[in-house]
């Protein structure tokens, strides 16, 4: 199937597996100002109707979702290319903002009374793998997770082993650099305090940039990535 929608198919599994930690570099996150969401935008769709569908063959469907997730293409065509959002008008970073500036009183931040609402509405609210069903657990997850992440980057700066995980990123079709789906706390916690480096990972290039870097021939497809990569390390660092 992907292989019909996606001619010559050259997947996320083989450029991180040849390019590795060379696919992070190090940008000034003030200077990225657009988001396009998924990292999986061409099989993000398949994937979630296999998996309702054979909801109730749950091996069946992990075999075919980790088929799937090994077929998932780095050079996104553009028909998959999602269109850019601002990150400012994202409602995370409007949250993250906005608790940065009430970082005294998390409780009067939006974001707190955002999670508080939900869970008068549903009972409970959660934050990746965390549950929380009170206000004290909520108050809990702002003094041990954000607020220190926040006051943590705002006296040094962006640590990698404090991080998570890396942010990731995706390539457009004329080099810009778009934030996408994981690490986006820590990424607008940085853009907010105007941190000038940290690092973020490629997870997918636009087809448009892909040719044009790489050009018609395979040869030396790795280098000629990495290369097209530092020169859009280049543009968006200090």
């Amino acid at each position: 199937m992907l292989v019909t929608l996606v001619p010559n198919l050259i997947t996320k599994n083989y450029i991180f597996s040849g390019l590795g930690s060379k696919l992070e570099i190090i940008i000034n996150p003030v200077k990225v100002e657009a988001d396009v969401g998924t990292n999986r935008p061409v099989i993000k769709y398949p994937a979630k109707f296999l998996k309702t569908t054979l909801k109730p063959f749950p091996a069946a469907s992990a075999h075919i979702q980790q088929k799937l997730a090994a077929m998932d293409p780095f050079v996104i065509p553009n028909v998959f290319f999602r269109r850019p959002r601002r990150i400012e008008l994202l409602s995370k970073y409007k949250k993250m903002k906005d608790f940065v500036q009430n970082r005294r009183n998390p409780q009067n931040s939006l974001w707190f009374q955002t999670m508080m609402n939900e869970i008068r509405r549903k009972g409970f609210v959660k934050h990746k793998h965390m549950v929380m069903y009170n206000a004290d657990h909520v108050a809990n997850f702002f003094e041990c997770y954000v607020l220190d992440l926040v006051e943590s980057m705002s006296t040094q700066g962006y640590q990698k082993n404090k991080a998570g995980d890396t942010g990731s990123a995706i390539v457009g079709p004329q080099g810009q650099l778009y934030k996408s789906w994981s690490g986006n706390h820590r990424f607008y916690a940085a853009r907010i305090l105007k941190i000038r480096q940290m690092p973020l990972r490629i997870v997918g290039v636009h087809a448009h940039w892909f040719n044009s870097v790489v050009g018609c021939s395979s040869r030396d497809m790795l280098s000629r990535v990495r290369c097209g990569l530092e020169s859009v390390e280049q543009h968006y660092s200090n």
